[in-house]
């Protein structure tokens, strides 16, 4: 996904395709081979401690750059007016404005915010490994706590840098783009000067290493952790578990790479095709990850018939419930795995409750004083957001 994305924008701002010659999907996919074979290098040199200390460069320039963005483009919808573009978007295209989607909405229909969407997002944010390995590398749990909850108000206002150019974009060229996924690299090249497009397109590039590093390592550390030294080699030391890690890092690099240009065939665009395909492994993830919390007896045997479950109904569902929204479907797989594991948690469970050891921790686990304040106010901002972003807002 982020192969493909950063490719869009890259090919956009430099022309790549022109420059060589060949078609724009040729291009994507040499750009994608290039920042693909690059991350791999730069995970297998400098590790995750690497990508931690750079992510934070990139995330200050992604914020800056991001930002940025829209506010020329409103700047020049407003024929020089932050506030006139912003009037300008609220005239023209106030139903754009509404973050809570219709009914019969293709992206995200409102009742999916309680079901499907809440769990996939709970999924993502919580228990997705690419995003708890940085929370678990803190060195105690509260700065682990910080920084999730930090980021929890990033994550409300990247709406405005990742939604946001997506309405200034159609307010300035209409239907004339060929897919969605062209709406920001397109918006990019019009509204930056000539002199900032490397400027942007190292921030981008930045961001493009810290997600792709990111999952590469994520990948890594499950295969070498749950899969090589438990299965497959449970004598193997210290030294063959990081050789096995990265052996892995290529195997799968070499495969997003191939993989990234083809997303480019997807009718709805980037989103959903990352959406759906998630969904085939999502929420018995997510209910493995909450009965492992609240049930001591759930065994690995009910986690195992729960997937094979999942994939099976899920695989189904596109073909006999096509019509229907995947978020539906995600939304009461969910429900279905929870029972399919805490039924068969009970039917054949462990010979013992499960009982953490005592005196194991290597970190200090004081959690943060300030952490229940500081997620309600996350959770009243989240709202406020929604309802500012609606009828009862500036939505029509």
């Amino acid at each position: 996904m982020v192969l493909y994305s950063g490719s869009l924008v890259f090919n956009k701002i430099f022309h790549i395709d022109k420059a060589l010659g060949i078609d724009p999907l040729v291009a994507v996919a040499l750009i994608s081979a290039m920042i693909g074979i690059f991350g791999m290098l730069y995970l297998l040199i400098g590790g995750l401690s690497l990508s931690a200390f750079s992510d934070t460069i990139y995330g200050v320039g992604l914020l800056i750059g991001g930002l940025s963005i829209p506010v020329i483009g409103l700047t020049i919808l407003g024929d020089g007016s932050l506030f006139g573009g912003m009037e300008t978007v609220k005239d023209q295209t106030p139903q754009l404005l509404n973050a809570i989607g219709a009914v019969d909405s293709k992206i995200v229909p409102w009742p999916t915010l309680f079901i499907g969407m809440l769990f996939n997002n709970l999924f993502f944010w919580c228990t997705n490994q690419m995003i708890v390995q940085k929370t678990l590398a803190g060195k105690s749990l509260k700065e682990g706590q910080k920084g999730a909850l930090y980021v929890g108000f990033f994550k409300i206002f990247g709406s405005l840098f990742l939604v946001f150019p997506g309405i200034i974009a159609f307010n300035m060229f209409g239907d004339t783009l060929a897919t969605p996924d062209d709406a920001y690299p397109t918006l990019v090249t019009h509204v930056l000067p000539e002199w900032a497009y490397g400027i942007f397109a190292a921030v981008i590039f930045g961001a493009i290493l810290s997600s792709f590093v990111g999952a590469l390592n994520a990948t890594a550390t499950l295969f070498t952790l749950d899969f090589y030294k438990p299965i497959i080699k449970k004598d193997a030391a210290d030294k063959q578990v990081a050789r096995a890690g990265k052996f892995i890092t290529i195997i799968v690099g070499l495969i997003s790479v191939c993989i990234a240009p083809l997303i480019s065939f997807a009718p709805d665009g980037l989103y959903a095709v990352v959406q759906e395909f998630n969904g085939i492994y999502s929420m018995p993830l997510l209910a493995l990850v909450l009965l492992g919390f609240y049930s001591k007896r759930v065994t690995p045997l009910a986690a195992k018939i729960t997937f094979v479950f999942h994939i099976a109904i899920y695989g189904l569902s596109k073909f006999f419930l096509a019509d229907i929204h995947y978020l539906y479907v995600l939304g009461y797989l969910f429900l279905a795995d929870v029972l399919i594991m805490w039924l068969v948690g009970i039917i054949k469970p462990l010979d013992a409750p499960f009982e953490f050891r005592e005196n194991i921790n290597k970190v200090d686990l004081t959690p943060w004083k300030h952490r229940k304040w500081v997620a309600a106010l996350v959770i009243i901002t989240m709202i406020g957001m929604y309802i500012f972003f609606s009828p009862l807002g500036v939505a029509e």
